[in-house]
């Protein structure tokens, strides 16, 4: 009996970790990344928690009486706790693909579709290089190590094992959502106004010389000067993705603080 509450007192906090370890390893971007075969995810989330279990996992066991285990609403809790944190991260990276297939319908490479790692759904060229090149970026960041403390601190503002007595945070989740489209904007406005104003200026020299077959060189312009103009942008992208990571972050610790 005695070696049965022992084993409890060790094995309830440390379920609790890694329930939310492993909630966080859904969505995260690259260590929760579709292309990474489950047993290697299975290992990252034994190896955080293991990690993790020594210095959180007091907290746990002063939540749950000695000798129980922790019931259904306490893991869900957890694991909530977990999405939440990697899902406003993720976000960002949803706003960087829709901005990246705005751009490429707009320069004509809407029909040229190939499979997004991340989501494992046809998505446009133009989304994948962007999806690439954020992801390049978050790494070049350490945003990846970021995220690992941020799930370190979660503990101190959130014991493990209180999850449950969190509020549901459909409208913060509203509002990262909503985020996502302003990511998006910021990431394809300069293209969508270059190709606009190409657009108003090959209806001009359409109207003003007839006799040139303006639809067969629009393609080419657009596209054209479309990548120049992404290519010029592209160099903002650290500050702007900077900017949106500290954001996620942020609104992440004000829906669990709550």
């Amino acid at each position: 009996m005695t070696a049965d509450l022992n084993l409890a007192g060790y094995f309830a906090p440390a379920l609790c970790v890694g329930a939310r370890v492993s909630g966080w390893l859904t969505f995260t971007p690259f260590l929760g990344h579709a292309a990474l075969p489950p047993p290697v995810k299975a290992i990252l989330t034994l190896g955080l928690t293991i990690l993790l279990y020594p210095v959180v996992g007091a907290s746990a066991g002063a939540t749950i009486p000695p000798g129980t285990y922790p019931g259904p609403l306490v893991i869900v809790g957890e694991l909530a706790v977990g999405m939440i944190m990697g899902l406003c991260v993720q976000l960002v990276f949803e706003g960087i693909e829709l901005g990246g297939t705005i751009i490429g319908t707009q320069l004509g490479f809407s029909m040229a579709n190939l499979i997004d790692p991340m989501s494992q759904v046809e998505t446009t060229v133009v989304a994948v290089f962007h999806q690439t090149i954020a992801l390049l970026m978050f790494l070049q960041m350490d945003v990846h190590h970021t995220l690992v403390q941020a799930l370190a601190r979660s503990y101190r503002y959130l014991p493990a094992g209180t999850a449950f007595t969190l509020k549901t945070p459909a409208p913060q989740l509203l509002h990262a959502a909503a985020g996502m489209w302003l990511v998006a904007l910021e990431i394809a406005a300069p293209v969508m106004l270059a190709t606009m104003l190409t657009d108003v200026t090959l209806a001009f020299v359409s109207r003003t010389s007839p006799q040139l077959v303006v639809m067969l060189m629009a393609f080419s312009i657009k596209a054209l000067l479309g990548f120049t103009v992404l290519g010029a942008t592209v160099v903002f992208w650290p500050w702007m993705l900077e900017r949106h990571f500290l954001s996620a972050f942020s609104l992440a610790e004000r829906m669990l603080l709550k």
